[in-house]
């Protein structure tokens, strides 16, 4: 089973999905926060490679990989607002993801990402202003094999806070300042509440109890 979060940088969603991995563990459920995995150990960042390197001569991933490269075309020339990375790497990462969720949305284990497709779409509307509404239909497909995505909420304040807090320096977010990182922020929360109204996810808060928000996402899931 694959289960996707999504949330505002500094939300908390690897701190959600390493709880929600050690209650699956403790009901005998094997799980793995993967995405942070590949960021944190050796072993798995080259297991991680591996399978980028295979995904890239599938050939469902070369399809869709083109069909957004048609989608995005427009943006290929477009500067980010944010950080320096092109569209393109953007594109590769729905058309890996989508790969993954296929790999491993009927295994009995649990695979929970912390950054996932619906995440990927709301940093790429923020960054290069992409409608939701033109890539809509390729990101229900894209989700096929994901039956959980959940949204944890934060309040713009508290987030910022977060991210002064955790003085981590992993990706771009971690580098912006003041009235940018605000900005960016904002946009980032309008994206999210927009891509929520699409596809329903299931809404979690940072504020609440971390026990019961367990408890809401193991219901949602078992529905």
């Amino acid at each position: 089973m694959v289960i996707e979060m999504m949330g505002l940088p500094g939300s908390g969603k690897s701190y959600l999905s390493n709880f929600l991995v050690t209650a699956f563990r403790k009901d005998g459920i094997s799980a793995i926060n993967i995405v942070e995995a590949q960021r944190k150990t050796v072993v798995y960042k080259i297991y991680w490679k591996f399978l980028n390197l295979i995904a890239r001569h599938n050939k469902e991933y070369i399809r869709r990989k083109k069909r957004l490269e048609n989608i995005f075309a427009v943006y290929y020339n477009k500067k980010s607002n944010y950080n320096e990375v092109n569209i393109g790497i953007y594109i590769e990462r729905f058309a890996f993801f989508e790969y993954l969720y296929k790999k491993w949305g009927s295994s009995s284990k649990v695979y929970l990402f912390d950054e996932g497709i619906l995440q990927t779409l709301a940093t790429i509307m923020v960054n290069f202003h992409v409608a939701l509404s033109i890539i809509e239909t390729e990101i229900i497909d894209l989700l096929q094999n994901c039956p959980a995505v959940i949204y944890n909420q934060i309040s713009l304040p508290d987030c910022i806070e977060s991210i002064k807090k955790r003085n981590r320096h992993v990706c771009f977010i971690d580098e912006l300042q003041g009235e940018q990182l605000s900005n960016f922020l904002t946009g980032y929360s309008r994206a999210c509440e927009k891509i929520d109204e699409k596809f329903h996810c299931l809404k979690v808060s940072r504020e609440d109890d971390i026990r019961d928000n367990i408890s809401l996402i193991r219901q949602f899931i078992t529905m």
